[in-house]
């Protein structure tokens, strides 16, 4: 799934950081920077039917990687740990699409480098 776009960038941040450097305080606290419903429905729009296919390929073991069930594995993982099904350690559970799978498949690629 591609970076959405219009791409969010961190030039209104940096205009406003040059105006006003205390807001680099307010910025480092995650609890002011808020999203909407509108925000989250729209990403679960845009991911939701990759991260459930996904979710069918795989597994979740004791160590919490992903376990591919296909061989060769036709995704690209992403930033998430993730191992074949022979190399995986006890007993398997479903992969769920949740908050932590969204991070380290979407919002971790989209803005950083893994």
């Amino acid at each position: 799934v591609p970076y959405p776009a219009p791409c969010f960038d961190d030039v209104f941040v940096n205009a406003a950081l040059a105006h006003d450097p205390s807001l680099q305080e307010v910025l480092s606290d995650p609890a002011v920077c808020a999203l909407r419903v509108q925000d989250l429905t729209g990403l679960l729009d845009r991911v939701g039917k990759e991260m459930a296919a996904y979710c069918k390929d795989h597994r979740l073991d004791q160590c919490f990687r992903h376990v591919c069930l296909r061989a060769p594995c036709p995704w690209d993982h992403k930033c998430c740990r993730f191992v074949t099904l022979p190399d995986s350690k006890g007993p398997l559970q479903a992969l769920v699409g949740n908050m932590h799978l969204i991070v380290f498949r979407y919002i971790k690629p989209w803005t950083l480098s893994c």
